[in-house]
């Protein structure tokens, strides 16, 4: 029993490998993940299409950074839940190329996922909408 407790113990002081560190208290995973993402959504074009149906935003270009959350917020209310995305507040925003990669944050010591969006900033095209558990 004491060698499970000890496991769990050291199991939690890990911090995630995909984080770059944490930043006011909160868990920034950083612009290498982001640029990682990036190109894994790019990449992943069944998973495109799936999502370009389903998802485009009302604004038709996403020129900078205010833009992009006024168009991308809503759509994360309506598929996440208003409270749990405001949760994830600050979020980390990147211009990368033409296209935006936001995601929330979570704060010390806390155990969850996080939104990660990915949006062409030419076309308001969703390429990616998911949460990580």
């Amino acid at each position: 029993m004491k060698r499970w407790l000890l496991l769990l113990l050291w199991l939690c002081s890990i911090k995630p490998a995909a984080a770059q560190g944490y930043v006011d208290g909160r868990l920034v995973l950083g612009r290498e993940f982001a640029e990682k993402h990036l190109q894994a959504a790019i990449a992943d074009s069944a998973r495109q299409k799936v999502v370009a149906r389903q998802r485009r935003l009302p604004i038709a270009s996403l020129s900078d950074t205010a833009a992009a959350l006024s168009a991308i917020e809503p759509l994360l209310f309506r598929a996440y839940g208003k409270k749990g995305i405001e949760r994830q507040r600050p979020y980390e925003i990147y211009r990368i190329e033409e296209y935006w990669v936001i995601n929330g944050t979570l704060p010390y010591g806390y155990f969850g996922g996080v939104f990660i969006v990915v949006v062409d900033a030419r076309n308001s095209r969703v390429l990616e909408l998911i949460h990580g558990q």
